[in-house]
């Protein structure tokens, strides 16, 4: 895996647990490791938006630029 592209990523909060079933999101950030760069975008995301997308996807453990 080259990269992670997950485009209109506000759908990971829209969606809920049907978006992360089993937590599908964070097994793939795990799986890839953090090397891997993921980008993450979306025109729609205010703070509460931002904070899951962030959690959903690991980003603390990944280097933010």
């Amino acid at each position: 895996v080259q990269a992670l592209i997950i485009d209109k990523a506000h759908c990971i909060i829209e969606w809920g647990d049907d978006f992360r079933k089993d937590n599908r999101l964070a097994k793939l950030c795990d799986y890839i490791g953090q090397d891997t760069p993921i980008l993450a975008v979306t025109a729609i995301c205010d703070t509460e938006t931002f904070e899951v997308i962030w959690k959903s996807l690991k980003f603390e453990c990944h280097p933010f630029w």
